[in-house]
């Protein structure tokens, strides 16, 4: 790895060579991770959910680029049938319409604002495969 503005010790401002730049585990136009994102949430059925990590994991990706390529997403995909790993909707411009759009498609809150991923959540053939 190179330093800039020669060597200044630990606290020198450092740049990564390409050699050195760590190896991602998604590809780097995000537009061809958005596309693969997008296919698999548009596989989710009415009525049921999935969290930003379990979609993650199906497309070598971190929860937070899933939750990126969604909020940039068009209305052919089922944005809303992403929730967090705690069963809850983020708190986020758009989240009441999230929670209006998921109870009209039967998807129940309990009283913490939490859905059951045992009762309503998605159980894709990919996840025989996470386990």
């Amino acid at each position: 790895m190179r330093t800039s503005g020669g060597d200044r010790g630990m606290n020198a401002s450092r740049r990564w060579d390409s050699a050195d730049a760590p190896a991602t585990p998604y590809p780097r136009s995000a537009a061809g991770l958005h596309q693969r994102i997008y296919e698999i949430v548009k596989q989710i059925p009415y009525g049921r959910v999935a969290s930003y990590g379990r979609i993650a994991r199906m497309v070598n990706c971190t929860a937070r680029q899933v939750g990126y390529a969604l909020s940039a997403s068009t209305d052919d995909i089922p944005w809303q049938r992403v929730i967090n790993a705690k069963g809850e909707i983020s708190i986020r411009a758009g989240a009441e319409r999230q929670r209006r759009k998921l109870m009209d498609e039967g998807i129940l809150f309990d009283t913490d604002g939490r859905v059951d991923f045992e009762k309503f959540g998605w159980r894709a053939a990919a996840d025989d495969e996470l386990l």
